[in-house]
């Protein structure tokens, strides 16, 4: 027997036919689109929103609002005595402290409501209208030393009170203050 051994290559042409050239423009996209998305993947970048937190800390001194009220010592109003003069003084500095900002404050007369004596305030000799026991806003600058001197005259207008005698009636002075904005 005689057998004849050919070397033959596996891959034979006659069994796969040649393909027809496709799109090249098909065949390059299929190349890079995976390359690209293999590269996003690969940096760790996000296509997404952020949020960054950031925290500021600082250490600025606040600003010291100061309104000070100097009063007299109290006052009696008696049938000897019918009128008196209470002054009181409001300052932006307590000591050598001085107010680093500008202040606006009212004053409000409280216990009035018998209308038993006649109340008349002034500023510096000028008179003040009061609204329903109440002044309007008064400036205080601040950074400056000043001083605003007020005199609140209370009158009894000697008329019959018709309370026990024995009661004693008080009026207060509220000075309410606010920082201006």
């Amino acid at each position: 027997m005689n057998i004849k051994k050919e070397n033959k290559p596996i891959y034979l042409p006659e069994y796969f036919p040649q393909r027809k050239p496709e799109n090249k423009l098909k065949i390059l996209a299929m190349i890079i689109i995976p390359f690209l998305v293999l590269i996003l993947w690969l940096s760790g970048s996000s296509l997404g929103k952020s949020i960054t937190e950031y925290i500021i800390q600082s250490k600025t001194p606040i600003a010291k609002p100061i309104v000070t009220v100097e009063t007299d010592p109290m006052i009696q109003i008696t049938r000897e005595e019918q009128e008196q003069t209470y002054t009181f003084t409001v300052k932006n500095y307590e000591g050598e402290s001085i107010s680093e900002v500008d202040m606006k404050y009212t004053i409000e007369i409280i216990g009035n409501d018998n209308q038993l004596f006649t109340l008349s305030l002034s500023k510096e000799e000028n008179p003040i209208t009061l609204q329903e026991q109440k002044t309007e806003w008064i400036a205080l600058k601040g950074k400056e030393k000043e001083e605003h001197h007020y005199q609140l005259k209370i009158t009894d207008p000697k008329k019959p009170i018709q309370v026990n005698p024995n009661q004693q009636e008080s009026i207060q002075l509220k000075v309410h203050a606010e920082q201006v904005k």
